[in-house]
């Protein structure tokens, strides 16, 4: 296995930690030595002067401090209430490549369930996780985390059977991000038969916009908007399962037609004074993509785009093949509908997040029951897409992450 971790959480030995892990005795839900590490890990992601031109990770640091730590504990507390929760043992997560940040979200929460943690990162590496990898070890490194970095192990190692099986045979709870193909592949790997699994798939997700609404906006609540909106679709280059591929439009012609006008608009002067760049290969992906789609009958327009311009593709319908076909990098597929109800008829099972902007909740949650099946796990304000929480995919991971006791 080579190594492409920062020295300092380089274990030469690694196979024989990670055996000595499974007899290492799981830490009490919430520890407070877990709790006062990730408030030390989220004080230095917020003073890192690097860590200020990736927002995504800035946004990282806050959800680790310990006011909203103890938030996520007082609910796990009340969730469950009169039961005896305790951490399951040795949880192995991959990591994707394409979003690699991710796989801190799983490993603290499985943590802070108690669990001994192993973590297979992609071997794609970029600043941003450098930096983060750096600040956890160094935090790591004080001997008052000792019990910490005994129960941790980052691992790094090109697709290899044999060390996926010996980690999958170790583990009490094994954690999938990944593509369709990849989750097949470890899938393939038997567990031992205590143990449980935790996948998230390739998602699909939209963004619903009432036209009505926004072609009444002042100014500086449309800039809001679109601020709100390129956080959501542009961090990760649109590639993070949660930004909106799909962008609904909700209104009549006339409605949307100007609501359009001015969206796009403001998104195009967003990414010009961000300086909002591409590499070259995405952009001739997002080109073709969209001449692709253009090629098929559920397509009316297609937008393309130059530099700072988003590219647009009006569609008539949302179909499996749409879906896998998309290519992120800021290619927006637009859908037409009268009412929020009609956007129901186009949900899969494959669609995730749903972010919205001018409808009420009782609206939202007329959709939600509108759609009898498991599409959409998701809904939340524009703005809000790639917020982390404790339910995702449609899984509490807390309450994956432990076991129940029965007592009677």
């Amino acid at each position: 296995m080579e190594s492409l971790l920062p020295k300092r959480l380089v274990i030469e030995r690694w196979q024989e930690h990670a055996t000595k892990m499974t007899k290492m005795r799981p830490l009490h839900p919430f520890s407070p030595v877990v709790v006062q590490f990730l408030n030390e890990v989220s004080a230095l992601i917020l003073k890192n002067k690097q860590m200020r031109a990736y927002p995504e990770l800035m946004a990282t640091g806050y959800w680790l401090r310990k006011a909203n730590i103890i938030r996520i504990q007082q609910d796990f507390m009340k969730r469950n209430e009169n039961m005896i929760s305790l951490a399951r043992g040795v949880v192995l997560h991959f990591a994707p490549s394409n979003v690699d940040t991710i796989f801190l979200y799983s490993w603290v929460l499985s943590m802070l369930a108690g669990n001994l943690n192993i973590v297979r990162l992609s071997q794609k590496r970029n600043e941003q996780l450098e930096v983060l990898l750096e600040i956890i070890g160094s935090v790591m490194d004080q001997d008052k985390y000792e019990d910490i970095k005994q129960r941790t192990l980052f691992v790094t190692y090109a697709h290899n059977q044999q060390i996926s099986q010996f980690l999958s045979g170790i583990c009490h709870v094994r954690v999938i991000w990944g593509g369709d193909q990849t989750i097949r592949t470890i899938r393939d790997i038997p567990l031992p038969p205590l143990a449980t699994e935790l996948v998230f798939a390739d998602r699909f997700s939209t963004v619903v916009l009432s036209a009505d609404q926004l072609i009444h906006l002042e100014d500086e609540q449309l800039s809001k908007l679109v601020h709100d909106f390129y956080n959501d679709a542009f961090w990760f280059q649109q590639m993070a399962c949660s930004s909106p591929r799909l962008v609904c439009w909700v209104g009549n012609d006339r409605e949307i037609e100007e609501a359009k006008t001015r969206f796009w608009g403001e998104v195009t002067a967003k990414l010009q004074s961000e300086q909002y760049e591409l590499p070259t290969a995405l952009q001739l992906t997002r080109l073709t993509t969209a001449f692709f789609y253009g090629a098929h009958t559920y397509t009316d327009a297609v937008s393309t785009a130059l530099l700072h311009t988003p590219t647009r593709v009006e569609v008539t319908e949302i179909n499996e093949q749409i879906r896998e076909t998309h290519c992120g990098g800021g290619l927006f597929l637009e859908l037409s509908c009268v009412s929020l109800l009609q956007l129901a008829t186009f949900v899969a099972d494959k669609d995730q997040t749903l972010s919205y902007f001018g409808f009420t909740k009782e609206e939202l949650k007329e959709f939600i029951y509108s759609l009898q099946g498991r599409g959409i796990d998701r809904i939340i304000p524009v703005g809000k897409a790639l917020d982390f929480a404790e339910i995702w995919d449609g899984y509490n991971l807390l309450t994956y992450f432990t076991r129940e006791v029965d007592l009677r």
